[in-house]
């Protein structure tokens, strides 16, 4: 019986472990904006100027631009990696 029990354990243990690394590899493959780059370039677009750095906070999935406008304004806009929603803070 604790054979059993031992097979048991092993075999939902190794499943769990096929099964964690494909879903986290899904979630990821369902992003709108996938680099600091691409986040970058539609800040740019959106509010125009020159983009002066991109931080990437991976865990909240949301890129932080930092642009300089045309006017001289510097702004900060995240961009959600998810919805490619673009909010100035």
């Amino acid at each position: 019986m604790r054979i059993l029990h031992n097979t048991f354990l092993l075999t939902v243990l190794l499943f769990s472990l096929l099964v964690v690394p494909t879903s986290t590899v899904v979630a990821q493959s369902n992003k709108v904006v996938t680099s600091s780059q691409q986040a970058g370039k539609l800040a740019k677009q959106k509010f125009g100027g020159k983009v002066l750095k991109v931080n990437s906070n991976h865990k909240q999935s949301i890129y932080t631009v930092k642009v300089l406008q045309n006017n001289g304004h510097v702004i900060v806009v995240n961009v959600d990696a998810y919805s490619g929603q673009l909010s100035k803070r």
